[in-house]
């Protein structure tokens, strides 16, 4: 009981502003008992109030790694840490303070109308770091989140989001928010600022004297504390001229501030200083803004204000410096300047070393609190691996050993992947960049001598696992036809790094983030095209995604780490196909099918004559970037979509393959007696679980099985290929293109590759004849040129496999040089 009473004597302390009395309470109490959490939480938020916002976090800290933190302030203490940590320009840090309360909030019903808070923050965060894109986003899902709140009543997101919409120089929306606030809020303070917002001074003159009158309601939001009420009253006074009330204002603002901790004194200060230059007392000003400078060393305004005043005043050398320390402050963007002792602009000494320290004390810290969390909240643990995975990949950028320490990483994300099943999608991509991180430190490691096999095989290894990691989610979404989740788990990682570039993983994952995202959007748009036929949806999707992995792998052969001289008897090109080939979803090299269909022997490569095929993928890789790589390959999915549209409709989409697999249970249940079903049912399950033991993959829809063919047809094209065929991109469209589509011999590796039967979708009966096989769907169907004329291999093509539509250049060969058609194969006319 005696603690009790402590504890709400601190309270009523703080509650009447006597904060140096609360604090004293409260370590009074963690003196006599170092384990009582709350105690250290009440004193972390004395702290806050104290402007010591270190010594805020360390209590916070110890406060959720004590096992007796009451269950009401295991949320707010996320939030106030992370409050602490954005005035202490923590940004990174506060962010994950604020994910893991929405985290919380979203995973308990009677919290989720507290996710408006968590999400506000985040956008102040973005806006203080001038990602206002990002700031604005938040503020919108503050928005909506809010209603019934008093912050939406006030409407005070749509003041925080008006200003960030005014960085962006879209004034329309800045507009439309500051209407909304003045016709809605009833809160003076709110209305006050969105008046000074739109420079009507007078209004916002109004609205604040309104608050220093007695019996006025109050601003139920901001700190309208008497220092905050009249320094907004003295700023409008300043911009309306009336400097000498305004000065009234600015020193009785600095008397309450003195007496309640304020935080604004500074600004106080820097407007004072201003408001004496513009009387022309300019000792008193350069007094100011010495003041403001020595409370706050990373303001640029105040410093080019003080350089305008020592101009004035003739004292050049001093301008000149004020100057440049403002452009300085400027350059590095305010809100990161060193002094501030956030990890991204750390002073010139030993910035490496400081960076390395500040993430392994971080790590340590997560490491306590998941030792003191171990075994009471799955999800809390699961997240907790989560973040030192984050703080150990962004460790391994300023570290010599970053491999070990992604190795660590990827340890911590596999064992939240097993603890939370509820982020599955986010914790794979996490491991795509973990791979993506390791692969290109491995490049950087060896980009100036030999690599050994071990380390080729692992760096190929690595690559293959991020591209194809991400092409097996992107054909869930083909096949489940939902995008959102993809799109959600890929701006989430955009954000996480959205706060600086400086880092190394952070420039990865956004690069990488953003290239997913544009693939994503880019495929969706393009299915707009298909919108009456799901099969052609589907065909597209399945090409486009194997088709951007084969680019990606092109241009990945192309780098240095490919040209070396490598140890082993693999040749270079040997190893560039062997990258192409895991891409492309086939067996691996050394393989006896691998062998025969591609020739990745260094004797059959020999044969092909490696030197121009490297000279060909090196052309390639060199062209253009991934984004317009992507590009191509979608033109190219999107006629071959367009040209086969009649072939693909005769097949089934994934859903209909479904719906006939179980109308063909159901038959041959209704046939056979209940014991002979039961025995059918177990030995398909028995023939399935062989089947993917075999082949190492899950069953293939008949459309993926087509796209996957087709897709060996480009990879066996880049064999044949000179850097002459290819002087750009639009080459590679139609070489491509003409690779898949014109006939040529069936050899004996495609033949034997060839088991799949694909059957048509009308067909019932189980003739040998209703069959086609992927060189069928390709290289059989007749072509329908525009005046209606048929060219077709053999006589029977046009009637079982149908008309396809002619490319480009078979359309003009047509009109021009008929015989090259003969000599492709097309020599059979018929006319409808």
């Amino acid at each position: 009981m005696a603690t009790v009473a402590r504890i709400d004597s601190g309270l009523e302390y703080a509650r009447n502003k006597l904060y140096g009395n609360a604090e004293k309470e409260f370590t009074s109490l963690i003196t006599e008992d170092s384990t009582n959490a709350d105690a250290f939480y009440y004193r972390g938020c004395v702290y806050i109030h104290l402007s010591e916002y270190e010594k805020a976090i360390n209590d916070f800290n110890i406060a959720i790694c004590l096992i007796n933190l009451s269950p009401k302030h295991e949320l707010s203490v996320l939030y106030k840490r992370g409050y602490a940590k954005i005035k202490a320009n923590q940004f990174d840090s506060a962010l994950d303070d604020y994910r893991h309360y929405l985290k919380q909030c979203e995973s308990d019903t009677k919290l989720k109308n507290l996710m408006h808070k968590g999400l506000f923050q985040m956008g102040i965060i973005y806006a203080a770091l001038n990602q206002y894109e990002s700031a604005i986003e938040h503020f919108t899902k503050a928005i909506y989140s809010s209603t019934n709140t008093e912050e939406d009543k006030q409407k005070l997101y749509y003041l925080y989001r008006e200003r960030a919409y005014a960085c962006c120089a879209n004034y329309t929306k800045a507009q439309e928010d500051l209407s909304i606030v003045l016709a809605q809020s009833k809160d003076p303070f709110i209305k006050g600022c969105a008046y000074n917002e739109l420079g009507q001074h007078q209004d916002a003159f109004r609205e604040f004297d309104s608050l220093t009158k007695p019996n006025e309601n109050k601003s139920k939001l901001a700190q309208t504390f008497n220092d905050h009420i009249l320094f907004r009253r003295g700023v409008s006074y300043g911009c309306l001229k009336k400097h000498e009330e305004a000065l009234r204002d600015f020193q009785h603002a600095l008397d309450n501030s003195a007496q309640s901790a304020s935080n604004i004194t500074d600004r106080i200060l820097f407007r004072k200083g201003m408001s004496n230059m513009a009387l022309d007392n300019s000792h008193q000003a350069l007094i100011d803004f010495n003041q403001s400078t020595e409370l706050k060393k990373n303001q640029s305004d105040v410093f080019y204000a003080r350089s305008m005043l020592h101009y004035t005043l003739g004292r050049y050398d001093a301008a000149v410096y004020d100057q440049y320390k403002a452009m300085e402050l400027e350059r590095r963007s305010l809100p990161l300047a060193s002094d501030h002792k956030t990890i991204y602009y750390p002073d010139k000494n030993g910035t490496t070393h400081k960076y390395y320290i500040y993430y392994k004390n971080r790590i340590h810290e997560a490491k306590d609190l998941l030792k003191n969390n171990k075994g009471k909240d799955t999800l809390k643990e699961a997240d907790l691996h989560r973040l030192i995975a984050e703080y150990l990949q962004k460790q391994a950028s300023y570290s010599n050993d970053s491999l070990s320490l992604h190795k660590s990483a990827r340890g911590h994300i596999k064992t939240a992947r097993t603890l939370s099943k509820e982020s599955l999608m986010e914790d794979s991509v996490a491991l795509f960049i973990n791979s993506l991180c390791r692969a290109q430190r491995l490049d950087k490691k060896y980009s100036n001598g030999n690599m050994p096999v071990s380390i080729m095989e692992e760096y190929i290894k690595y690559q293959a696992e991020y591209i194809m990691g991400m092409s097996d989610l992107f054909d869930e979404c083909v096949v489940k036809r939902n995008w959102s989740d993809i799109i959600k788990t890929l701006l989430d990682e955009c954000h996480k790094s959205n706060i600086q570039q400086i880092c190394r993983f952070d420039e990865i994952r956004i690069e990488y983030a953003q290239n997913q995202l544009k693939k994503a959007k880019m495929i969706q748009k393009a299915m707009n095209r298909f919108t009456d036929s799901p099969a052609q949806q589907e065909f597209y999707q399945f090409l486009v995604i194997r088709l951007c992995n084969l680019f990606d792998g092109v241009r990945i052969a192309s780098t240095g780490i490919f040209s070396h001289s490598l140890e082993g008897t693999f040749t270079k090109v040997s190893w560039a196909f062997k990258l192409l080939g895991k891409l492309s979803q086939f067996a691996p090299v050394g393989s006896e099918y691998g062998k025969k269909l591609f020739g990745l022997c260094e004797i059959g490569f020999k044969k092909l004559d490696e030197t121009r095929i490297e000279n060909t993928l090196n052309h390639m890789g060199s062209l253009d970037i991934q984004t317009m790589f992507n590009e191509t390959a979608n033109k190219i999915a999107i006629e071959l979509t367009t040209m086969y549209e009649n072939q693909i409709k005769r097949f089934p989409t994934k859903s209909e393959e479904d719906t006939i697999a179980a109308a063909d249970s159901n038959q041959q249940q209704q046939s056979c007696c209940t014991k002979c079903a039961s025995c059918f049912k177990r030995c398909g399950h028995c023939l399935s679980r062989t089947k993917h033991r075999i082949t190492n993959k899950a069953e293939q829809t008949i459309i993926q099985t087509v796209v996957e063919y087709g897709v060996s047809l480009f990879l066996i094209c880049l064999t044949s290929l000179s850097a002459d065929d290819i002087p750009n991109l639009t080459d590679i469209q139609n070489v491509f293109v003409n690779a898949v589509c014109r006939p040529s011999k069936m050899n004996v590796a495609h033949a034997v590759a060839l088991v799949s039967k694909l059957k048509l979708k009308n067909d019932k009966d189980d003739k040998e004849d209703e069959y086609w096989n992927p060189y069928d769907f390709f290289r059989r169907p007749a072509i329908c040129f525009k005046d209606e004329t048929i060219r077709a291999r053999n006589e029977t093509d046009e009637e079982k496999f149908g008309c396809r539509k002619p490319t480009m250049e078979e359309e003009t060969l047509l009109k021009t040089e008929p015989e090259r058609l003969d000599k492709y194969g097309f020599k059979i006319i018929m006319n409808k």
